[in-house]
């Protein structure tokens, strides 16, 4: 948490400041800063119990044209076990639109602050390749292909899983009826991570301004293969945040 809470400082007073600018020409620069109780991912995964997570994610863009863009994603989250206290996750991507469609193809990986050496799930790599379409109402429909190129993903007994992930999404920003808050981000999740678990999730931000908001997350896992009658993969879970964003 102290490793979080380091991070939202700095954060913080680089903001104060103002010389971390949002856009500058080509180039553009998000950061999220947010706070969860029952923390569980949208992917299904239980980061940190029932306990707080602290999580910040800084994202960095070039837009080559008005069709490409190449894409660094950057995020730290506390999933405390016997072993780790943050995990590291990276992602580069290629994203290209036309039209109503967008493409990207992205290398990530993930790491913890300290691995068991012994035991090869402390970290992963992926190539990910996704197609989007979005229709005149706003809906956009997505999938996403993670094939995973690391050895990382294995059990106690040496069995695979996660060789391959496949995610379906439906995207929609709603603005607010009510006129109190600026809009809702609601994402709608199917994720079938083979050997591991299916996962059915609705995720919901609700802007209260440009830069602050709640957000909502609720699913369920269904567990596959060696992990078919494990308690953690055949659950319902909920979660919810507060986060700043800027």
């Amino acid at each position: 948490m102290k490793k979080i809470l380091t991070l939202i400082v700095a954060s913080m007073l680089t903001l104060s400041s103002q010389s971390f600018a949002k856009d500058f020409g080509n180039y553009y620069a998000d950061l999220e800063i947010r706070g969860t109780q029952d923390s569980w991912s949208a992917a299904g995964t239980n980061e940190n119990g029932t306990r707080f997570m602290g999580s910040a994610e800084l994202t960095l863009g070039y837009n080559i044209n008005e069709n490409l863009t190449i894409q660094l994603e950057n995020i730290a989250y506390e999933a405390e076990d016997d072993i780790h206290t943050l995990i590291y996750e990276h992602e580069l991507a290629l994203k290209y639109k036309m039209q109503a469609f967008d493409f990207a193809v992205a290398g990530a990986v993930s790491d913890t602050d300290n691995d068991r050496h012994s035991d090869g799930n402390q970290q992963a790599s992926y190539a990910n390749y996704e197609i989007g379409y979005t229709i005149p109402q706003g809906y956009r429909f997505s999938y996403e292909f993670q094939d995973e190129l690391s050895d990382g993903s294995v059990t106690s007994s040496n069995q695979r899983y996660v060789d391959e992930i496949h995610l379906f999404e439906i995207e929609k920003t709603f603005d607010d009826p009510t006129g109190f808050g600026k809009n809702f981000e609601t994402t709608l999740l199917y994720m079938d991570a083979e050997g591991l678990r299916e996962t059915y999730t609705i995720d919901v931000d609700y802007n209260l301004t440009d830069n602050y908001g709640v957000g909502f997350r609720a699913g369920e896992n269904d567990g596959q293969g060696p992990f078919a009658n494990i308690a953690s993969q055949n659950r319902d879970f909920a979660a919810v945040s507060v986060f700043f964003k800027y």
